[in-house]
Order: C-alpha cells, then sequence, then structure tokens
C-alpha cells in the first residue's frame, strides 16, 4: 500500500483530542501543512491538528477568523468563502463553514497550493461531525490507500477503503490533472467505475464519497 506520511501532533496538547482533531491531522497530514485549526464565529478554536503550540495555534486562528470576518461585511466584495494568503515565509488558507465556523489552515514554507481533494474530505468530514448541511459541494473526493505497479508507472492495482480491498482494472490514464498529479480512470471489482489520482506528496484520492 502507498505510503502515510508521519502524523503531525502538536507537542503538548491542552485539551481532550476530540474527533475533529484527527480530521485536521489528516489535513495536515495529506497536505504538509504545519497545523489546522477549526474555529467558531467568536474567534474560539473548537479544536486542532498539526504541529505547534497550541496557545499560537489558538491565537493563529482567532486572527484569521476575524480577518476572514472583516472581509465578508465588506459589501463592495460580495459574498467571501475563502482567503488564500501568501507572505514571503508562510501561507495560510482561512475558510468559511456553515453557522459562522471557519477552517484555518497554516501551510508550509513556500506552498503556493492546498489540494482541493483534501480540503474537500476535511470539509465533508468536519460538516458531517458538527451536523452541518454541505449541499453546495459539487465535487467528492476521498482519500484511499492504493497499491501500486511500479514507482515508475504508479499505476494502481488494488485499492484499500473502510477495511475492504478492491481490485482495479485500469481503464485509462486521465489528462485533466495537474502537473505532477497521475490520474486513472479504473474500475472497481463490482463494476463500477471511478477517477483516482495520485497528487505528488504521494496520497491517492477517489471521485466520490464511497462505494455505493
Amino acid at each position: 500500500m502507498a505510503r502515510v506520511n508521519s502524523i503531525k501532533r502538536p507537542t503538548v496538547r491542552d485539551q481532550a483530542a476530540s474527533p475533529f482533531s484527527s480530521i485536521l491531522v489528516e489535513l495536515c497530514t495529506a497536505t504538509g501543512a504545519r497545523c489546522a485549526a477549526l474555529v467558531d464565529q467568536e474567534g474560539e478554536t473548537v479544536d486542532y491538528g498539526g504541529s505547534g503550540d497550541p496557545f499560537d495555534i489558538r491565537i493563529l486562528a482567532a486572527e484569521w477568523r476575524l480577518v476572514l470576518a472583516q472581509f465578508q461585511s465588506a459589501v463592495t466584495l460580495g459574498r467571501v468563502a475563502q482567503l488564500f494568503v501568501r507572505a514571503r515565509d508562510k501561507s495560510f488558507w482561512i475558510e468559511a463553514l456553515p453557522y459562522g465556523y471557519a477552517l484555518v489552515v497554516h501551510m508550509g514554507h513556500r506552498c503556493t497550493h492546498l489540494s482541493p481533494r483534501a480540503l474537500s474530505q476535511a470539509r465533508r468530514d468536519l460538516c458531517r461531525e458538527a451536523g452541518f448541511s454541505l449541499a453546495d459541494q459539487t465535487e467528492m473526493w476521498t482519500r484511499v490507500v492504493v497499491k501500486e505497479e511500479s514507482r515508475a508507472s504508479r499505476r494502481p492495482l488494488m485499492l484499500g477503503q473502510e477495511n475492504e480491498a478492491h481490485y482495479l482494472t485500469v481503464l485509462g490514464r486521465v489528462s485533466s490533472v495537474a502537473k505532477r498529479e497521475r490520474g486513472f480512470r479504473v474500475r472497481l471489482g463490482t463494476g463500477e467505475e471511478r477517477t483516482l489520482v495520485r497528487e505528488p506528496l504521494g496520497q491517492w484520492y477517489m471521485e466520490e464519497e464511497r462505494f455505493k
């Protein structure tokens, strides 16, 4: 199976980890982000994941939630749902969630891109855990474990998800992927077809939420 990066954790947690924390840790693992936090409308951090001092993460999340609120209150900008801020030494992703909550991600050094597939899964998992609806999400991707044919081809042979293994038949390559990504159209043993994408950090994502 594909190797998964070591999970990032704060040096010392100042609260018991909730299910939100594991979702945020997975987001950091999949994207190489330093830390991520779920913050409410008042700037209070619900939970966090990644590396760093918990107090610093909380301050970071509160400040960016305030910045997002300022953009959202600017009438001339319309509806602001996402912010990407790139500075000289660090970058940040801030995304509005239902009921005034927000996702704040401290990205890695010189990072100019955050995986939309990893965000898709994190967004969906956070909202599901909180009981929020995400009816307007058009694309859904799920992180999966894939056994590859070789390091050269990265051709997927078998897919593992939810303690099940699915042997794959590769139907062809998908060209509409970003540079350094590998995309494949595959058929599962059930006869269903899916799109699989391998991202540069070695994470695999499958189109759609789950097997039907």
